[in-house]
């Protein structure tokens, strides 16, 4: 029986191939969140192993995956792969291959929602301006997130932080640390302020949609957005907003059709020109 410990795709790939080679079924197997207990000496295998890149791809995304279980589902797949199965993940059918696409699929949420809930603090570092952001994902995303970040603002120095790891960007290099604490970029900056002036500028009481909202903008991510700190009070003020919205346009339509009137009323009153008459009109 084999105790094995992984945190990335990289470190699972190195041990998954020597178990495939050296013949361990998934059964055989245990694979750990943590190293506490350390790994059982690996087997040495040997030959050639080809994997499908639909494989390569689906496991780099459930590798990031929170659930304790990844591991071995993904050797379950590949163990399958490689005896007899070659195009288990073309049938979307079976129940493990379902599974995977599954957490691959949350996993891209979450980097989607990372790329629009990051938010940064402006602060001076070495004395250029620095912008810190701190997220909190469902999974452990931040490496697939990234680059979408050094493609967005490769002039900028910036760094973003979650409670499993950390990078920063210095305009050339990035950089991978330990994840730290919220606390850590907890003060506000104008940056901050300016998120929560725009938010509450396109909020409309008219429109809104509470579950919707929950939905698209979980409140689990809440704590780390800015503007989020408003919504109870906008919430509160949205009923007598849309009652002063509605006096508004009320009272702008009365006006026009009194405005309306009038002009008829001008127009029925001018003397109209009889045939022959070369008076031209006002």
């Amino acid at each position: 029986m084999y105790s094995l410990h992984a945190v990335t795709f990289e470190e699972f790939r190195a041990q998954a191939r020597l178990l495939v080679l050296a013949g361990v079924s998934p059964s055989a197997v245990t694979w750990m969140e943590d190293g506490l207990f350390g790994s059982t000496p690996l087997p040495q295998g040997s030959g050639e192993m080809t994997v499908p890149a639909a494989y390569m791809s689906l496991a780099k995304s459930v590798a990031c995956h929170a659930d304790a279980a990844r591991w071995g589902l993904l050797y379950e797949a590949l163990w399958r792969i490689q005896n007899g199965e070659p195009r288990l993940l073309d049938n979307p059918a079976d129940a493990l291959t379902s599974r995977l696409n599954l957490m691959a699929k949350q996993v891209g949420r979450d980097i989607h929602k990372t790329h629009a809930f990051v938010r940064f603090k402006k602060v001076e570092v070495d004395g250029q301006d620095t912008y810190l952001a701190w997220h909190c994902p469902d999974h452990r995303i931040l490496r697939l997130a990234t680059p979408f970040f050094v493609k967005r603002f490769r002039n900028q120095r910036w760094g973003i932080a979650t409670p499993q790891e950390s990078c920063s960007w210095d305009g050339a290099e990035l950089v991978w640390g330990d994840g730290f604490p919220q606390s850590a970029v907890a003060h506000e900056d104008d940056v901050e302020k300016l998120w929560r002036t725009y938010y509450r500028h396109i909020f409309n009481p008219a429109r809104i949609k509470i579950d919707m909202m929950k939905r698209e903008m979980p409140v689990r991510h809440w704590r780390t957005l800015p503007e989020t700190q408003d919504i109870p009070a906008m919430l509160q003020e949205a009923e007598a907003r849309v009652a002063q919205m509605m006096q508004s346009a009320m009272y702008s339509s009365d006006k026009s059709l009194k405005r309306a009137e009038i002009i008829r009323k001008r127009q029925n009153g001018k003397k109209q020109p009889e045939r022959g008459d070369i008076t031209l009109l006002d």
